[in-house]
């Protein structure tokens, strides 16, 4: 079943939690920022699983692949488990379902065949545990996505995060050699409209953001990134 914006917004807020506590951003500003990667989400071609493989094409890898693979999580692959289930989605369209199905040991599947008829019991009732009804669950998401739209409290006198971090490095690489002319006008406007709150930088760390942005700017963010983040193992060591 397809989610509608409101599922998706409260499961990607629960999901992604802790890297947003540290952003500062309001509730406006989330809803924006999942409103696009919705809407991308949604525009972009869909993809019918079948038994044998299936040719890819440009405008499917576009949609579905990463523009780059990163380990943003402690242990766990690229920057949430929507973009990991996305390119799971692709290689099994790829492959095949048989082919994909053979690549796991038959007990582990049968095993979880078995767990979808234990869940559906208790959702009809015979599991008088899961009988809460949904508007609870709901209005804890609520509650907690209220919760990190307020952790902007006190950032003055926290560290930069990783915006604040980037952002610096950008600046940084403003002032040498770095940039063809042309890209450094792009990143000093960027730079400036997220200094004052015009632009989320987290924006710029979607799936889409290739297509959107530009290659250049992107890769531009990536260096900044990947130098902060040397220069932090530095200080470590």
């Amino acid at each position: 079943m397809e989610e509608n914006f409101e599922t998706y917004y409260r499961r990607r807020v629960k999901e992604e939690q802790e890297i947003l506590k540290g952003l500062g951003y309001s509730e406006g500003q989330l809803r924006e920022i999942y409103k696009q990667e919705y809407e991308y989400k949604q525009s972009r071609p869909k993809l019918e699983l079948q038994l044998e493989p299936q040719l890819v094409n440009y405008a499917l890898v576009q949609g579905y692949l990463p523009e780059k693979w990163e380990m943003l999580r402690d242990g766990k692959l690229l920057g949430s488990d929507d973009e990991l289930v996305d390119v799971l989605n692709l290689i099994i369209y790829n492959l095949g379902i048989r082919k994909s199905f053979d690549s796991i040991p038959r007990k582990l599947i049968e095993e979880y065949v078995e767990e979808p008829s234990k869940e559906g019991r208790a959702r009809v009732g015979l599991h008088k545990k899961e009988t809460e009804p949904v508007d609870v669950e709901l209005k804890k998401l609520d509650k907690m996505t209220k919760e990190v739209c307020e952790e902007d409290i006190d950032m003055i006198d926290m560290p930069l995060d990783r915006t604040g971090r980037i952002i610096k490095e950008l600046e940084l690489m403003l002032t040498g050699d770095f940039f063809s002319n042309e890209l450094a006008e792009k990143i000093a406007d960027l730079v400036q409209c997220v200094k004052n709150n015009k632009i989320n930088l987290f924006d710029y760390r979607r799936s889409y953001s290739r297509e959107k942005y530009g290659k250049d700017i992107i890769d531009a963010i990536a260096k900044a990134d990947t130098r902060q983040k040397q220069k932090g193992n530095k200080h470590k060591t």
